[in-house]
Parts: structure tokens; C-alpha cells; sequence
């Protein structure tokens, strides 16, 4: 067991350029071993927003050993961390099964290392999805034939996951709900204080067991799935390949109903998290021209895979499945932002959420007319 002394003694991140190739060495062991510091480059990137990314490169011969490297530093604290893992999150050792996983089918990217407080990832030429970019059919294709793949998996991971979560939430917000409304109140900004009244109005108790129930009632799919479907866990990689979409950051898989994937990246694509003024990114949800082509190469990737389909695998009943997940995934965005750690105060993020929550209102009244 490693005690608080051992943690003090550990480099605090980001790394200096000599730890980082003392690190990589470590693993990597014969060009890595071999390059000298006047080779080596390190910066910070963005894209992380639980994690601490630092991109490594060297300018020397590559060729039994990749020439840049992404070292992810788990947590934004400063120092070496090692996430335990709980309902909301795996563990650093549950997140290494699944990129092993996915590496080894050739469907993200690989691990090259695993250390106390991080590890070693395949850094990909791409860039992170676009609201403009997912209106571009082969594109859209791409992604959902790369949900289809995740969806396949099966994996070690417990399967009642989704209730635990709804069942956490639930309590979460039960016991912190007046000191949420409180604490956005004292931000004393139009946003927030709309923001509180909606957030206090509610009843989440009854929205999470009514939405708990229609995944039940509709016969909704469970497979493992990713859990975050914001568009910067979508890379497209900037070379023409068999499939341009990666999925990323496997923080949140679980096993849950595939639908709040499908439903969500759908929901998402009206935001965009990295914009100076706005956290609307001007595009509409996908229509349902859009969501039919989308549902078709789910499938059909399903089919290639081998996956034995039922009777609920059809492009009205996946369409279905997304609705419902995307009026989840408000919902637990939504908390995920306020009683799961600290609330988010930040008038802009806020303006966000509020946004979403009206929409959700919105969707919610669709829903009830039509089924």
C-alpha cells in the first residue's frame, strides 16, 4: 500500500521535458531509450477536461517506436492521482481494460504505458468533432458505426450500473438541492438566479423514475456504452482512413442503455464547450432524415459485427431508444453539473444548462403527445 509520504516524492504534473523521457523510456525502450534531450519537445494540449494531457514528440528516426505520444495525467489537481473508480466513473485499472479492448479491435488508440497517476496513449493526427461537421453524411455514418462498435464490447463491468447511477443522482440531489438553489442564488447573475428557480422547481425524483421507467416500458437496449456524448470524446482524424471517427476518454463507460449514447450525441450537437462567448454552437438536433441514416449504419455495422439482432433492432424502435436517452441525458448532465462534486457557477456554462433543461421541457411535452 503506498503511503502519503510515497505520493509526496512523485513529480507533480505537468512533467518537465527530463521526467517525461525518463517516463517514456521506461516503457518504451529502445528509440525512446536511445533519444536525447535536445530531441525531445513537450507541450500542453487541450481536450481534457477531467484530465491533464501533455503531448510528447522527438525529432529523431521513428521506426520501431511511435515518435509522439499523449501522456494523460489522471485528475487537474497538480499532482499524480489515481481515480478509484464508483458509479459515475471506472477506476484507472476498469478505464485500462477498455482501451485494451478497443486498441487491440483496432478502434481507438493504443496504450503504450501504464504509471501510478496516468498512462501512455497513441496520440492520433485528428481533431475533435464539429457541430458542421456532423451534418456530413459520411461523417455521421462514421460515428455511428463507431457507438455500434463500443456497443458491442462485452466486458467485465457490472451490469446494473445504470440503476446505481439514476439511484445516486437521486439522493445526491435530494440532499443538496436547497444548498445548490443557495449557492446560485449568491452569484446574484440573471442566469443563475433563472437557472436556481428552474433547478428548485423541479421534481427530479419523479423525472428520474419516470425516465427509468420508459427505458423498462419500451424494451431499451442494455450494452456497454460510453456515457459521455459531447462532441470533444469524438476525434476525426485528419488523414483519410477505412473509418475517420474514433471514440475517446473512456471514463464513463458502463453498462447502461445504448439509446442515452444515440439520443445524446444527437442532443449535443447544439453545443459547443470551447467557445469564449457562447455555449450554443448554432446548429439544430438532428432531424429525422438525419437520425433514420444514422440508425441505418448503426445496424448495418451491427450486422457486420455478427451481433445476433432482435426484434428491437429496427431504425423506428433505435429512434425511439434515442429519444428516450436523450431526455436522460439532460437529466444527468444536468446533475452531473450540480450535486456531483461542485455546482458549476459560471453564468456562461450556466446559460448552457438552462438552455438544455428548457429543451428538455420541450421534448418532454413531444413525447407524451406522441406515445
Amino acid at each position: 500500500m503506498r503511503s502519503e509520504s510515497d505520493n509526496e516524492d512523485q513529480p507533480k504534473i505537468p512533467l518537465s521535458t527530463q521526467d517525461a523521457l525518463k517516463l517514456m523510456s521506461s516503457f518504451l525502450d529502445k528509440e525512446w531509450a536511445q533519444t536525447d534531450i535536445s530531441a525531445v519537445r513537450i507541450r500542453m494540449i487541450t481536450g481534457g477536461l477531467i484530465n491533464t494531457l501533455q503531448l510528447i514528440e522527438r525529432n529523431n528516426i521513428a521506426v520501431l517506436e511511435p515518435s509522439a505520444v499523449l501522456i494523460r495525467h489522471f485528475g487537474r489537481s497538480g499532482k499524480l492521482e489515481e481515480p478509484t473508480g464508483g458509479s459515475l466513473t471506472l477506476s484507472s485499472g476498469q478505464q485500462a481494460v477498455v482501451y485494451s479492448e478497443m486498441a487491440r479491435r483496432g478502434w481507438g488508440p493504443k496504450v503504450f504505458g501504464l504509471f501510478h497517476g496516468g498512462r501512455l496513449e497513441e496520440y492520433l493526427d485528428a481533431h475533435t468533432l464539429t457541430a458542421a461537421e456532423s451534418l456530413q453524411a459520411d461523417i455521421a455514418r462514421d460515428v455511428a458505426r463507431s457507438y455500434a462498435r463500443l456497443h458491442s464490447l462485452r466486458l467485465p463491468l457490472r451490469r446494473d450500473n445504470f440503476e446505481v447511477v439514476i439511484r445516486d443522482l437521486n439522493e445526491a440531489v435530494q440532499a443538496k438541492s436547497r444548498q445548490i438553489v443557495g449557492t446560485l442564488l449568491e452569484v446574484e447573475d440573471p442566469v443563475a438566479t433563472e437557472y436556481a428557480g428552474m433547478f428548485g422547481s423541479l421534481d427530479w425524483s419523479r423525472e428520474l423514475k419516470w425516465i427509468s421507467e420508459l427505458f423498462q416500458r419500451h424494451n431499451c437496449k442494455l450494452t456497454v456504452t460510453h456515457g459521455d456524448a459531447n462532441y470533444l470524446n469524438i476525434l476525426v482524424k485528419n488523414l483519410g482512413s477505412e473509418s475517420r471517427v474514433a471514440l475517446i476518454d473512456y471514463e464513463t463507460v458502463s453498462y447502461s442503455h445504448r439509446g442515452i449514447d444515440i439520443g445524446g450525441h444527437f442532443h449535443e450537437r447544439m453545443y459547443c464547450y470551447d467557445q469564449p462567448d457562447s455555449q450554443l454552437s448554432g446548429f439544430e438536433a438532428p432531424n429525422r432524415d438525419e437520425q433514420t441514416l444514422f440508425c441505418e449504419a448503426y445496424l448495418q455495422e451491427m450486422r457486420d459485427l455478427g451481433d445476433e439482432l432482435s426484434e428491437h433492432d429496427t431504425i423506428d424502435h433505435l429512434i425511439l431508444e434515442a429519444e428516450i436517452g436523450r431526455l436522460c441525458h439532460i437529466l444527468v448532465t444536468n446533475l452531473m453539473c450540480t450535486v456531483h462534486d461542485e455546482v458549476e457557477i459560471e453564468p456562461l456554462f450556466l446559460s448552457g444548462l438552462l438552455h438544455s433543461m428548457r429543451t428538455y421541457e420541450h421534448l418532454k411535452r413531444e413525447f407524451l403527445s406522441t406515445h
